[in-house]
């Protein structure tokens, strides 16, 4: 189950796009993850370089009520696509971003966490 959020930019800025895999955990008001649950998911959204990707993965944590823990393997895409074959819903959401500037992410691959081991 791939999301969006509409997030603004400047529209005359050298983006490409990006992707990286983030580790989240639930925020008080979450309603996409349980508060026992952490997830890692892909998310793919324009940049200029690694710290505009980070902020924009930022503001689609804090929209969807999700503390980030890591952003690990962030990439341009050109990259990516260059060293790894890359999934079907990667590449769509890929060519979304691409064509609408929307800040997309991929299925949240879930796993169990106990409260003594929360990164709180």
């Amino acid at each position: 189950m791939a999301d969006t959020i509409f997030l603004t930019r400047n529209p005359h800025d050298r983006s490409e796009v990006w992707i990286g895999l983030a580790e989240v955990y639930p925020a008080p008001g979450c309603s996409i993850l349980d508060s026992d649950k952490g997830a890692c998911i892909n998310i793919v959204a324009s940049a200029e370089n690694f710290q505009a990707f980070e902020s924009r993965v930022k503001q689609l944590c804090e929209a969807y009520h999700l503390e980030l823990w890591s952003l690990d393997d962030a990439e341009p895409f050109r990259v990516r696509r260059k060293t790894w074959t890359v999934d079907p819903e990667i590449e769509q959401l890929v060519t979304d971003v691409s064509n609408t500037d929307q800040i997309r992410f991929s299925t949240l691959h879930t796993f169990p966490v106990s409260e003594g081991k929360k990164p709180h």
